[in-house]
C-alpha cells in the first residue's frame, strides 16, 4: 500500500516549486547598473534618448553642422523579432547583415544614427496619401564612440533594420558634444 508524504513536506516541496520560478523571473528583469560615463574630456551631456526597439528611426531634436563633435554611450537591450529568444542584442547588434538594412556592412540590429539634411514629400496620384523621406547618411553608432559630423541637418537615432514592427525592448543613448575651447 502506498503512504501518502506528511503534511509539511508536501507544504514545503509545494512552496519550493513556487519560489524558482519567482527567483529566475526576478534575475531576469534584474537591469544592470549604468556604467559611468566614458565620454572623452572636453565633452558634455546634452541629451538623453530612449531608442524604441519598434521604432525604425527616433528624431533626437537636435540641429548639428558640419565640424560638431559629438560622443555616444549606449546601453539596454532589443529583441529584432518580439517573442524568439537569439533575436536579443544590445547596442551591437546581432552578428547578422542583409543588403537591405540602412548600415548594410554593420551588425543588424544595432544603433545607428543619421544626419537628417532633406525631408522630401512625397504624394500618390491615386489615393492623395502623403509620405515623408528623410534623406541623410546613416552612421554606425553600436554601443558607443564619436562622430564628425559632417552635414548640416537634424540628429535622429535609429536601429539598424528596416523591418521594425515585431521588435520590442529599448536602448538608452546619452549624447555628448564637444565643448568649443575657450578664446
Amino acid at each position: 500500500m502506498r503512504q501518502s508524504p506528511p503534511a509539511a513536506a508536501l507544504a514545503a516541496s509545494v512552496l519550493l516549486l513556487c519560489l524558482i520560478p519567482s527567483a529566475v523571473l526576478m534575475a531576469q528583469e534584474a537591469s544592470p547598473v549604468p556604467a559611468a560615463s566614458q565620454a572623452p574630456e572636453g565633452f558634455v551631456l546634452v541629451k538623453t534618448i530612449k531608442q524604441a526597439g519598434k521604432t525604425a528611426w527616433t528624431d533626437s531634436g537636435i540641429e548639428v553642422k558640419p565640424g560638431d563633435e559629438y560622443y555616444f554611450e549606449a546601453e539596454g537591450s532589443i529583441s529584432i523579432q518580439r517573442g524568439n529568444p537569439v533575436a536579443n542584442c544590445g547596442p551591437e547588434g546581432l552578428a547578422l547583415r542583409t543588403m537591405q538594412q540602412p548600415v548594410p556592412d554593420k551588425n543588424l540590429g544595432c544603433l545607428i544614427g543619421m544626419v537628417v539634411y532633406r525631408v522630401e514629400v512625397i504624394e500618390d496620384k491615386e489615393t492623395k496619401e502623403k509620405t515623408e523621406r528623410r534623406l541623410g547618411d546613416p552612421f554606425p553608432i553600436g554601443q558607443g564612440g564619436a562622430a564628425t559630423i559632417t552635414e548640416a541637418g537634424r540628429l535622429w537615432l535609429g536601429i539598424n533594420e528596416n523591418l521594425t514592427g515585431d521588435n520590442e525592448g529599448e536602448f538608452t543613448v546619452r549624447i555628448f558634444r564637444k565643448t568649443q575651447p575657450s578664446a
